[in-house]
């Protein structure tokens, strides 16, 4: 049997669909640059997860276009729950930094559908909180 994917990207894999979006903190500027991930995760109908994870990298601006497997490509259709990381530096090599994202925000989950015309627009805005400690490295 002759398997053809007539909508592959890289080494088989389904084509990448570009994502760009903006992280705000209340509607406003973004305290500090952070990061937004997508990692994959099985689908409401029990498929499998989209292959691997990507992420993006914003300014206090919060713009940000998403990376796969080259920069700014996209992400491969699938379902991702999405993460934000934005934190004030470490004051040395024993701590980690303070957060701005409250603990236990979630950000809105996305689909990628296979197929889709890019560029998809994913926005995240974040409560506004003031800078919580994060807990030392090694710290369970």
């Amino acid at each position: 049997m002759l398997t053809i994917c007539t909508a592959c990207g890289p080494r088989g894999l389904p084509d990448i669909v570009a994502v760009q979006g903006r992280v705000t903190f209340a509607g406003g500027e973004c305290p500090h640059p952070g990061y937004v991930f997508f990692v994959p995760e099985p689908n409401q109908a029990g498929g499998a997860a989209a292959p691997r994870a990507g992420s993006g990298r914003f300014e206090r601006e919060g713009n940000f276009t998403v990376t796969t497997l080259r920069p700014d490509d996209g992400l491969l259709p699938g379902a991702y729950a999405v993460r934000v990381v934005c934190e004030l530096p470490a004051e040395d090599d024993d701590s980690r930094g303070r957060s701005f994202v409250p603990s236990g925000f979630s950000a809105p989950g996305l689909t990628v559908p296979p197929g889709a015309a890019g560029p998809l627009t994913h926005d995240v805005d974040v409560p506004l909180a003031a800078p919580a400690r994060l807990r030392e490295k090694g710290a369970k």
